[in-house]
């Protein structure tokens, strides 16, 4: 037997429609990652203002609760402090002037009594933040309930 001269079968490569059809899979591929990069850059901005307004209601709210505190160790020295008194005044004020974006634009505190009756020993808390980020207005809105945990039972 003659090896030599058998005619071996042709091997053949990829087709251009094989070809053309994995080029397209890895093109979908990097473009929907490319999109994704894309999008991700676009929100963080937004990402981090969120953030920051929580912060910043979280700040406003730790802010009553302080007073709350101090005026029920004030009252335990001096009995002339009710738990609730200078709460109303309390503003949220950005003093360092890096957060104007979002006091400037309207940080608001609101107290008031639960039920309305002046003499509960219960208040809610409400911090209002507005700012707005590429154009658009958000607001963010924090509730929270604070009680005269000293004189609960009372």
């Amino acid at each position: 037997m003659n090896f030599l001269n058998k005619k071996t079968k042709k091997e053949g490569g990829f087709t251009i429609i094989e070809s053309m059809i994995a080029i397209s899979i890895v093109l979908v591929g990097v473009l929907s990652a490319l999109i994704l990069i894309i999008r991700s850059l676009a929100l963080a901005p937004l990402i981090e203002d969120k953030l920051v307004a929580s912060a910043v209601a979280q700040d406003c709210i730790e802010r009553v609760i302080q007073v709350r505190n101090s005026n029920y160790i004030e009252s335990k020295q001096s009995s002339v402090v009710g738990w609730d008194d200078d709460i109303n005044g309390i503003s949220c004020t950005d003093e360092s002037g890096k957060l104007s974006r979002f006091f400037g634009s309207g940080t608001k505190l609101e107290t008031k009594s639960i039920p309305d009756n002046p003499s509960a020993k219960e208040k809610e808390i409400k911090c209002t933040v507005n700012w707005t980020t590429k154009g658009a207005p958000y607001t963010l809105i924090v509730i929270d309930n604070l009680f005269d945990w000293g004189n609960l039972y009372d």
